[in-house]
């Protein structure tokens, strides 16, 4: 990794890597290219598969025109057809025995995404106290929060929060239960957040109580998972198809003390039993990617409560119509669109049943 970078940004999709006292040794593929495009090769780099991508990370120079996208990879990328996808050169150089998706990770600068404050434990000194701190160790997983698409789900669920009220211990004034730390404040008392104390407020209608359900399908690191327990205090069921993400989401939900709220689990897709027993479920969080978004529409519109939300990401913008047209055709409505850069995250809901 550059070390004379200004700023440095870690990305990566819902995938896992698993950690070992001795890492393989890793291919670097770089390109530099003008700034505005940094966010499209980061995309390229993402999205080609054979190689898979380990890590995805982008180093600006405020003073420069030109920023540096750099991808690690287990075996060597084909760094002539990743040139043709990005219209620049791409050199590719192998790496010496080290951890270098720990070590890229462990400069991130913490994300603000809402009320949420995600950082590393080199940023514990830092957490402000108007937020709802996530901890994500680095070299975990991918997922830190510094993704456009995981951040773009947070701002969401920060949205929602306004709007889709469920009962139960607001997450900042009930610690012990959810596991934001003593300092932190209620969106109620933070000041300008809006909000109201959720032990106080009942639903507007639209849940029961006593049921609230929440989903993230495709957890990875587990932080939407541990934002959605945090941020309403209900019982969050994350699940994923590799068991690394899922040790790692019970870990981590451990180190935020939201073990008691949030479960993970190995499932493909939605078809597991302790899915169809929890169904349906008031909030689904995917972030995925445009493929399988499209492919589980009718599972996911079928696990959906009535007036229930889903917030999707993990696409790019020009993906945006293949993903919301099958969801459509389910019965779902699109609410809202959030954008970041190339990346995209939808908000759809499910109609509740005239009566």
């Amino acid at each position: 990794m550059p070390g004379n970078a200004k700023t440095s940004r870690c990305m990566g999709l819902c995938g896992t890597y698993e950690m070992s006292p001795c890492p393989p040794p890793l291919w670097k593929a770089s390109v530099t290219l003008p700034k505005d495009r940094a966010a499209d090769a980061a995309a390229v780099f993402e999205l080609t598969p054979a190689p898979a991508v380990q890590a995805v990370l982008t180093a600006e120079d405020p003073f420069a025109p030109d920023a540096t996208v750099e991808a690690l990879y287990e075996t060597k990328p084909d760094v002539a057809l990743l040139s043709r996808l990005i219209g620049h050169r791409v050199t590719a150089t192998p790496l010496p025995d080290q951890d270098w998706i720990r070590a890229s990770q462990e400069g991130l600068p913490p994300v603000r995404a809402g009320r949420f404050f995600v950082y590393g434990a080199h940023d514990a000194g830092k957490v402000p106290n108007d937020v709802i701190p996530i901890r994500i160790e680095a070299g975990l997983a991918f997922g830190t929060g510094h993704h456009e698409t995981t951040a773009l789900c947070l701002r969401a669920l920060d949205e929602l929060k306004n709007n889709f009220v469920m009962a139960g211990p607001d997450p900042a004034t009930h610690p012990a239960r959810v596991g934001a730390p003593d300092n932190s404040l209620s969106p109620a008392d933070a000041g300008g957040m809006g909000g109201r104390r959720a032990e106080r407020a009942r639903p507007r209608g639209r849940h029961d109580e006593q049921r609230v359900r929440i989903l993230d399908l495709g957890c990875g690191s587990g932080v939407l998972a541990i934002a959605a327990a945090k941020l309403w205090g209900k019982p969050v069921l994350a699940v994923d198809i590799d068991p690394d993400a899922v040790a790692v989401t019970n870990e981590n939900a451990r180190v935020n003390d939201a073990a008691l709220l949030v479960q993970a689990l190995v499932a493909d897709g939605l078809d597991h039993p302790a899915i169809r027993a929890a169904s349906p479920f008031d909030l689904i969080l995917a972030n995925i990617l445009a493929g399988p978004l499209s492919d589980l529409a009718s599972a996911i519109a079928a696990a959906l409560a009535p007036g229930g939300v889903a917030v999707l990401s993990g696409l790019l913008r020009w993906q945006e119509e293949m993903v919301v047209d099958p969801y459509r055709a389910q019965g779902l409505a699109l609410n809202r669109t959030l954008r970041d850069g190339s990346w995209s995250a939808l908000v759809l809901e499910r109609p509740r049943r005239r009566r």
